[in-house]
């Protein structure tokens, strides 16, 4: 499965999230309670039941960036191991064959604003723009450090289209190079 399939149907389990939680939502404010057995709403009061679902909203859209930055950014690593190795497709020099495996060692420490700087070759820069202030809200998100503000409040839906722009852009020059995203 292509990475762009994989976020598109981690896309989709996460509306399917929030909707369910809107369900559980307007259950609650209509005073459906035989709909909340076996749920822990059943005993909470439906201002505690309301405030937790809100805040679970957040948070579900919170680890949604997070897991799809985590699948867009082993996406990058991929295609920056796929495009080292068209080094080796023609008779290699040793010191082509140092330099790739040297790239290949340490594509994984590359920093992801470093990355997505080399796709700016293929992709719209304001995309790359908008994917590094994605990037910046998952580090906020993931280490919280209270040391450095919040960034602006990206949202899952925001996330996603970007990502999946980015993706589409890298797919097709791609295959214009006879070459597929990589796959996660």
């Amino acid at each position: 499965m292509n990475s762009l399939e994989v976020i598109a149907n981690f896309w989709q389990n996460f509306c399917a999230t929030q909707d369910a939680l809107t369900i559980a939502s307007k259950v609650i404010v209509t005073c459906e309670t035989f709909l909340l057995t076996d749920t822990e709403f059943l005993d909470d009061s439906p201002e505690n039941a309301l405030q937790i679902i809100k805040a679970s909203r957040s948070a579900a859209s919170d680890y949604a960036i997070l897991s799809m930055w985590a699948i867009f950014e082993r996406t990058l690593i991929s295609i920056a191991e796929i495009e080292s190795q068209k080094m080796l497709w023609k008779p290699a020099l040793p010191l082509t064959i140092a330099v790739q495996q040297k790239v290949s060692d340490n594509i994984e420490y590359w920093k992801p604003d470093e990355m997505l700087n080399l796709c700016k070759i293929m992709v719209d820069g304001n995309l790359i723009g908008q994917a590094k202030q994605i990037k910046h809200y998952r580090d906020w998100v993931a280490h919280k450090n209270p040391k450095k503000g919040s960034p602006a409040k990206v949202t899952a839906e925001t996330a996603y289209t970007v990502l999946i722009s980015i993706l589409k852009q890298l797919d097709a020059n791609m295959h214009t190079n006879n070459v597929a995203v990589a796959t996660v």
